[in-house]
């Protein structure tokens, strides 16, 4: 069974992978017999392409399937072409290389005819493919980062275990890196000029308040409110120690380490906390929890600012089922760092939030649907004496 049997080095998750193909096959089936396509060209696909041709398993890899016209072709010899019933043959394997579209992705192969079993869709084995992988910088690279960096006045440093710049590299950067830097930098942009206009337009806060940036990363959006919010008293936190070292070291911001349990959360008292997409990440058990953890960490008056997915989210993106409460969860994200069982996807419609709004007594201020990149619903809570 090639490199099953072979590769000492393997993980639990990369066998996963090798077993799945030969169970997909059938037991019968010579490896050379095996033929497969990869169905995404981004960093998963390269992935799973560079550990199938690193074993010994025998198994051809027929080709790449991409939807994005712009990536068809030819990449490193092998063919690039959008799914099509002409190409795939009895018995061929698909595998599917991608975290967030994998439902739209196995929906579309299935409308083609293929039988289910022979879809085999992401999960543990492809966050394993990706385990101590960091994204490198080659000095072009560099220079382009500190050419859009310039043009925003914001650090270019990009830390290579950023695992927001490798889900824009991965899903909605574009087809070269390149693309995907620029997107990091004037996404962030977008967010904090966002967060801006909220606080000073729309709640018509003063300039000198204090500001928590709940689960900041590696500063994607904080090197942005570090330039914009010049007067205002802003402190980052995040659960990775290396982030916080980072946005400490080189976006030269106040950043505090976050827990994992939501009740140790004491990070001290602002006029506002502000999570972007983080709730986005937490399953049903852990939710209102973690809302009650960040009011908590909420001034009296002050205001707690969220996004999450909600039903359009779920529409475009997720086409999860939710429960009668409101909620859907998904035990996946960008984050291989993280047990995805704690740190997945999640959805939520505007009822549970609500509920979980009045369950501890605040006031919502504000409900906009799709209000960030256009799906994610925005909820401004204040926080009651």
């Amino acid at each position: 069974m090639g490199c099953i049997n072979q590769s000492k080095k393997a993980t639990k998750g990369q066998n996963q992978l090798l077993q799945r193909i030969f169970a997909a096959a059938g037991p019968n089936t010579p490896e050379k017999a095996i033929g497969l396509y990869i169905f995404g060209t981004g960093r998963g696909g390269q992935a799973v392409r560079q550990y199938l041709e690193q074993c010994d398993a025998n198994i051809a890899i027929k080709g790449f399937f991409d939807n994005n016209a712009s990536k068809q072709g030819l990449l490193d010899g092998v063919l690039v072409t959008a799914p099509s019933e002409e190409l795939i043959r009895l018995g061929d394997i698909i595998i599917i290389a991608s975290l967030t579209h994998c439902n739209e992705m196995e929906e579309q192969l299935l409308k083609l005819g293929l039988d289910k079993e022979k879809i085999i869709l992401p999960g543990g084995w492809l966050k394993s493919l990706f385990t101590d992988v960091s994204v490198q910088f080659n000095e072009e690279e560099k220079r382009q980062a500190e050419n859009f960096a310039k043009e925003l006045q914001v650090v270019p440093d990009i830390h290579p275990d950023d695992f927001i710049f490798r889900f824009v590299y991965d899903s909605v950067g574009g087809q070269t890196k390149k693309d995907a830097i620029q997107f990091y930098f004037y996404d962030g942009n977008r967010s904090a000029k966002k967060l801006y206009d909220i606080l000073f337009s729309y709640l018509e806060l003063k300039q000198d308040i204090s500001l928590l940036e709940f689960a900041s990363g590696y500063g994607c959006v904080t090197r942005h409110l570090v330039k914009m919010l010049d007067n205002v008293n802003l402190t980052a936190c995040d659960i990775h120690d290396e982030a916080i070292q980072f946005i400490r070291e080189k976006i030269k911001a106040k950043a505090l380490i976050s827990t994992h349990i939501p009740e140790e959360l004491c990070v001290g008292s602002y006029d506002v906390v502000f999570a972007l997409s983080f709730f986005s990440h937490m399953p049903k058990l852990s939710w209102s929890r973690w809302f009650a953890a960040l009011l908590k960490q909420t001034s009296d008056d002050g205001y707690l600012i969220f996004t999450t997915h909600g039903e359009i989210s779920n529409k475009l993106y997720l086409r999860g089922t939710f429960d009668n409460e409101g909620f859907y969860f998904l035990p996946d994200s960008e984050q291989m760092d993280l047990d995805s069982a704690v740190y997945g996807t999640a959805a939520t419609t505007y009822k549970f939030v609500s509920n979980v709004i009045a369950a501890n007594k605040c006031k919502l201020k504000m409900f906009a649907e799709g209000y960030w990149w256009g799906h994610q619903d925005l909820y401004i809570v204040q926080k009651c004496c």
